[in-house]
């Protein structure tokens, strides 16, 4: 729904007419960029009660801010990135089951003993870290950081300005602090230290 041709009236005809014509099941695609998104799917949701409606959408900041009356009639679904167990599955390199917390503390050496015996964790891992959390990896490596660069300026610019009241001047200091924060080892950073490097 990302198409310049495609309004709020255009989509309830096109549902209307799809289930005219024996469609039970309508996925609609970056949803949030139609205007009043979620009368529109109330509206579908209340006239065709059949319908079967999913609908997604890349920025979660627009889907979670203006959800409003949908709350009563939809399921909600994040989709989150790749455990490393997901990872492996996904590369073809290995099934393990889901644990829970309580087997891991109880049982967490002879789990090791079990995964090294079928593969080499470190190398498998240090390839995920670098670049096994989102999916679309499988692009080609190459091509991986330039997305990820791509989706932090897509919320940065686009998303966050379109729910919040933010300058200019705040998305820079974001984007800022968000390029100290990644040089940072892994730790709680120095509020004072922070506030200084952002002159904030």
């Amino acid at each position: 729904l990302d198409n310049v041709w495609i309004d709020a009236r255009e989509v309830y005809l096109l549902a209307e007419r799809f289930v005219q014509y024996g469609g039970s099941r309508l996925v609609l695609d970056e949803v949030h960029y139609v205007k009043d998104w979620q009368r529109i799917l109330k509206n579908l949701y209340d006239d065709f009660p059949r319908l079967k409606v999913a609908y997604t959408g890349s920025s979660m900041l627009k889907l979670k801010a203006r959800q409003g009356d949908l709350s009563r009639r939809q399921i909600g679904y994040e989709l989150t990135g790749l455990s490393f167990r997901e990872f492996l599955r996904f590369e073809g390199i290995g099934e393990f089951p889901v644990l829970s917390l309580a087997d891991i503390l109880s049982g967490h050496e002879e789990i090791a003993r079990d995964v090294r015996r079928k593969l080499h964790v470190l190398p498998l891992f240090e390839k995920y870290f670098k670049g096994g959390y989102y999916p679309f990896y499988r692009d080609g490596e190459s091509r991986y950081e330039t997305r990820i660069l791509q989706i932090v300026n897509q919320t940065l610019d686009s998303d966050w300005p379109s729910v919040e009241n933010v300058t200019p001047e705040t998305v820079r200091k974001a984007r800022k602090m968000l390029r100290i924060l990644a040089e940072l080892p892994p730790q709680t950073p120095k509020m004072k230290t922070l506030y200084d490097q952002l002159d904030t």
